[in-house]
């Protein structure tokens, strides 16, 4: 009996391209709420690119700010998530958590747009 061979969600050509819609929303969305933030090396993998984000969120204090309840609320990220998952971490480690579920959100947008355009 043969194995099926894996089939990837996306082309790699695709993924690329929605890999760069996903930062270009992600940008987008922080420029709407006056922080300039843009991610530097777009080539790095999923890990490094969250690690920068997280990085730079943190520097920002994005949890302690206005713009940082404007980015929740934009991108709908609930603020029990906040509460629970977030702010019951330490250091970094909350920003890590924050900055996954941000990308997340705006790799969401990014498909619907795809899907319904």
């Amino acid at each position: 009996m043969e194995i099926p061979k894996h089939k990837n969600f996306i082309s790699p050509q695709e993924f690329e391209s929605v890999k760069e819609q996903t930062l270009l929303q992600l940008e987008k969305d922080f420029r709407l709420q006056g922080i300039n933030l843009t991610v530097t090396n777009r080539e790095s993998y999923y890990p490094e690119i969250l690690a920068e984000l997280a990085k730079r969120m943190s520097k920002l204090d994005l949890i302690n700010s206005q713009a940082g309840t404007g980015i929740f609320y934009q991108l709908d990220i609930p603020e029990q998530f906040i509460t629970e998952e977030v702010l019951s971490r330490e250091g970094i480690q909350r920003y890590q958590i924050l900055a996954e579920a941000i990308i997340r959100r705006c790799f969401v947008k990014v498909m619907y747009r795809k899907k319904f355009s």
